[in-house]
C-alpha cells in the first residue's frame, strides 16, 4: 500500500507540474492549479489532500467529499519534505491506521496526500473477512478418506440437517470446530451468524458477560449503553460452546435456563429476550463422569447431548496421514511462498 500511495501521488504531481508549466510561469498559478485539482485527488486515493507553506502549515486542504477547508495546524513532515527536497512517508495524524506522504513542489510549499478512507475500508474488509473465517470449513474441506472418517462425516452431514443440540466429542487437536463449523455451513442456518466461546479460555465472570451481554451500569468496567452477549450476536445461527465440561456450575445453570426457556437476561438486567440460536457444544472428557463427580449438571447433560457426535482421533485413522501431510505442504507453499511438490516416502512412513 505504502508504495503505491506514494507512485500515485508522485505520478499525479508531476502531471500537474507539467501542466502547470506549460500554461503559467510563476508559482502561484501552480498552486491555484493544484487547488482546483484537490478534490478529484482526495476522491481517487480515498483521503484528505492538503497544501502546506514552507512552515508546514496547512494553509488549504480538501476531504475525499470535494469539500474544501482552511486548516492552521501544522506538519513537521511536511517542512522536512520542502528543506530536504524530497517526499517523505510517515503516519497520519488524523487516523493511526491511515498514512500521509507529503511531497514538496518547490521551496514554499508541498503537497501532503493522506490515505485515511481507503485505510478504513480495508480494517472493515479485514474484520469482514476475519468473520467469514470463523465459518470458513464446510464438509467438503475436512481431509479425510479413510472408512471411520468417512462415516463421521456423512453422520455430521445428517445432523447438520436436524435443528437439535449437537455434543461433539473427541480429543484435543481431532478438529471439534472444523466439525461445529462444518455441521453450521451444511445446515438451514448457514450464512447466519456462527459464534464461538472457549469455556477454558477465560475467567467464569468473563465468560457470564460475554455469553449474556450486560445493560447500562451492571458492574465496574461495564460498556457504556450495555452490549449484547454472544447468545444474542448469534440470535438466528449457532453458538459453539468449546470445552463445555470446564464451565463452572454456576454458569451452567444459566445456560440450562437458556436452553430450556429459548431467552436471555442481560446481567444487571431484567427484560428476557427471545433468541433463536442452535447450540454445538464440544469437550474432550467423560460428562458423564463428570456428572458423577457433582462437577457437572445431570440435567444440563442431558440438554445438550441430544445428538452425540465422536470425532475419530488420528490413530484411529493412520491412512489419513499422507492426504493430511499433502494437504498440509500445499497449504504452507501458498503461505510461505516456497514450491515443495513431495515428500520424501521415508519420511512419510516414519509419520504414518
Amino acid at each position: 500500500m505504502k508504495k503505491s500511495i506514494v507512485f500515485l501521488a508522485l505520478v499525479m504531481t508531476l502531471s500537474l507540474c507539467l501542466a502547470g508549466c506549460g500554461s503559467t510561469e510563476n508559482e502561484e498559478n501552480l498552486k491555484a492549479a493544484l487547488t482546483k485539482a484537490m478534490p478529484l485527488i482526495a476522491r481517487f486515493v480515498g483521503g484528505r489532500v492538503s497544501l502546506c507553506d514552507k512552515d508546514g502549515r496547512r494553509v488549504i486542504a480538501c476531504d475525499p467529499e470535494g469539500n474544501i477547508l482552511r486548516l492552521n495546524d501544522a506538519s513537521e513532515e511536511a517542512r522536512r519534505a520542502i528543506v530536504n527536497k524530497e517526499p517523505i512517508f510517515g503516519a497520519s495524524a488524523v487516523d493511526p491506521s491511515a498514512q500521509v506522504v507529503y511531497i514538496p513542489l518547490s521551496g514554499d510549499c508541498c503537497l501532503a496526500i493522506n490515505n485515511e478512507l481507503t485505510a478504513k475500508k480495508s480494517i472493515r474488509l479485514l474484520e469482514e473477512v476475519k468473520n467469514l473465517r470463523q465459518t470458513r470449513y464446510s464438509f467438503e474441506e475436512i481431509v479425510g478418506e479413510s472408512p471411520v472418517m468417512r462415516q463421521t462425516i456423512e453422520y455430521a452431514r445428517k445432523i447438520a440437517m436436524s435443528r437439535s443440540t449437537v455434543l461433539l466429542y473427541g480429543e484435543t487437536g481431532t478438529g471439534k470446530e472444523v466439525f461445529a463449523q462444518a455441521i453450521h455451513n451444511g445446515s438451514a442456518r448457514k450464512g447466519k451468524p456462527f459464534v464461538a466461546l472457549n469455556c477454558a479460555a477465560l475467567p467464569a465472570s468473563l465468560i457470564e458477560s460475554q455469553l449474556f451481554g450486560h445493560v447500562d451500569g451492571a458492574f465496574t468496567g461495564a460498556k457504556k449503553g450495555g452490549a449484547a452477549g454472544y447468545f444474542e450476536q448469534a440470535d438466528g445461527g449457532t453458538i459453539f460452546l468449546d470445552e463445555i465440561s470446564e464451565m463452572s456450575i454456576h454458569l451452567q445453570s444459566k445456560l440450562l435456563r437458556v436452553l430450556q426457556e429459548r431467552e436471555v437476561t442481560r446481567i444487571g438486567g431484567d427484560v428476557p429476550i427471545k433468541i433463536s440460536v442452535r447450540i454445538i457444544a464440544s469437550t474432550n472428557k467423560d460428562l458423564m463422569e463428570l456428572v458423577k463427580k457433582n462437577r457437572f449438571r445431570e440435567d444440563l447433560y442431558y440438554r445438550l447431548n441430544v445428538i452425540q457426535l465422536n470425532i475419530p482421533s488420528l490413530r484411529e485413522r493412520k491412512e489419513d496421514i499422507a492426504a493430511l501431510v499433502h494437504h498440509f505442504v500445499h497449504k504452507h507453499n501458498l503461505h510461505t511462498g516456497k514450491f515443495v511438490e513431495d515428500v520424501d516416502p521415508v519420511a512419510l512412513e516414519l509419520l504414518e
